[in-house]
């Protein structure tokens, strides 16, 4: 469980980050696997999908983080300038 839900809080975007890409979450897995994962739970994981396109989820678009300025913060949405 804590493989796949690593896994899933690293592809997900989230208030304080964006989504890390597929490939760069499978890279953080083998970096600690055998430390802070199962070796042989990232593995199964490697080898059941060997390639990004296999996953049977939806990949996330990596985006930039925005965090609103001050600026636009204080302001309304809707208020024309």
């Amino acid at each position: 469980m804590t493989v796949a839900d690593s896994f899933d809080a690293m592809t997900s975007v989230r208030p304080y980050r964006p989504a890390m890409s597929i490939e760069k979450a499978i890279e953080e897995l083998k970096a600690w696997k055998g430390r802070q994962f199962a070796a042989e739970v990232v593995d199964a994981l490697v080898a059941a999908f060997p390639t990004a396109a296999s996953l049977p989820v939806a990949t996330s678009e990596v985006r930039p983080l925005h965090l609103p300025t001050a600026a636009e913060h204080a302001r309304p949405a809707d208020a024309t300038t």
